[in-house]
């Protein structure tokens, strides 16, 4: 879940020149990028998605380029690169190449002029980055009209000018180097109901019960009550055999009273059953009846059930115990308490450059 897509499109709308240009007449360019992407939920966890870093290496360009300063043709290889399988970087900001994005072009100008609908857009002081681009689209054909195949187009993104009022892109460029650095932070609320995983199909089957169930392993929590979005607990147990496994969540005091509702996630990080309002709870809430499931032919695995207090209850506190039984569960532990419905993520993502003329 990042805001790591595969190009920034910063084309128009972005980033800001707050360097000054002394110009080159450098005839190569080497340069070294470190590109980090941190994730941080409500909790404070941290984790790494990004921690890479590249080699670039790049020859004069020879081809037109108006108002260019300096202009390379530039390639670029990871040389270390400690993300995980969810680390994709911008293009524009690595100079990737792939089967999509080839022939990179990383230059300056003083002036930079783009073709626009009814006149050109004029960019000052612009950090700029060309590249070929191949795509299945639609193309015109002065013999055949237009024809649907693989396209090949050159696209340039400005990666920063002098114009625009917050930049996530500075630099400082003199006759022998330059540095660069992207800065950017985003925030997205993501729902905690494993991972959004609600709409994948386990072919599970599992029963509402009309009565609390018998079970051997219960633990015992309590919740925030009436709030949205709603607090939950995570518990977690391992089916060594397969079988019908009973889960239920009930009150344990009249003055700690509410309303819950459970979830059970399966071994296939999906969700397998939920419940609500099965039967009635020992100490009944304001409103509303405990829940309770039975997991028919549960196969053996680590489950995880997640148990949210609802609004109605008898005070700002709700406690329960939650029960387990069958599959040859061994045990039942609590391994997240107190986490909210929904989780804000914030992922910030650092990429430093420093090259060379040379």
């Amino acid at each position: 879940d990042t805001d790591t897509d595969t190009d920034t499109d910063t084309d128009t709308d972005t980033d800001t020149d707050t360097g000054t240009d002394t110009g080159t007449d450098g005839s190569s360019f080497t340069a070294s990028i470190t590109y980090s992407v941190i994730e941080t939920d409500s909790l404070d966890v941290t984790t790494v998605i990004c921690d890479r870093d590249y080699e670039v290496t790049g020859t004069e360009y020879t081809g037109e380029c108006d108002g260019c300063t300096w202009a390379y043709s530039v390639n670029s290889e990871i040389v270390s690169d400690a993300s995980t399988e969810d680390c994709t970087p911008y293009v524009d900001l690595t100079f990737t190449e792939n089967e999509t994005y080839s022939n990179w072009v990383f230059g300056h100008a003083d002036v930079l002029s783009l073709p626009g609908y009814y006149s050109d857009y004029l960019y000052y002081g612009a950090l700029f980055t060309t590249v070929d681009v191949r795509y299945y689209g639609w193309s015109f054909d002065y013999d055949a009209g237009w024809v649907y195949g693989l396209t090949t187009e050159n696209q340039t993104y400005v990666l920063t000018h002098d114009d625009v009022y917050e930049p996530t892109i500075t630099f400082t460029d003199s006759a022998e180097a330059l540095e660069w650095d992207y800065f950017g932070e985003s925030v997205e609320e993501t729902p905690l109901d494993f991972d959004d995983v609600s709409d994948i199909d386990c072919d599970v089957t599992f029963d509402d019960a009309d009565s609390l169930l018998p079970t051997t392993l219960s633990g015992t929590s309590s919740l925030g009550c009436g709030y949205t979005p709603y607090d939950g607990d995570i518990w977690e147990f391992e089916v060594l055999e397969t079988g019908d496994v009973n889960i239920n969540v009930d009150t344990v005091s009249l003055e700690t009273a509410g309303d819950f509702k459970l979830y059970v996630e399966g071994p296939d990080v999906c969700e397998i059953a939920s419940s609500d309002d099965s039967f009635d709870c020992t100490y009944p809430p304001p409103s509303w009846d405990c829940p309770s499931t039975t997991i028919v032919d549960a196969a053996p695995g680590v489950y995880r059930v997640k148990v949210n207090a609802m609004w109605s209850c008898a005070g700002d506190v709700a406690e329960y115990e939650i029960g387990v039984d069958g599959g040859g569960v061994l045990s039942l532990d609590l391994v997240l308490a107190g986490v909210p419905e929904t989780d804000d993520i914030t992922t910030i993502t650092d990429v430093q450059g420093l090259g060379e003329h040379l």
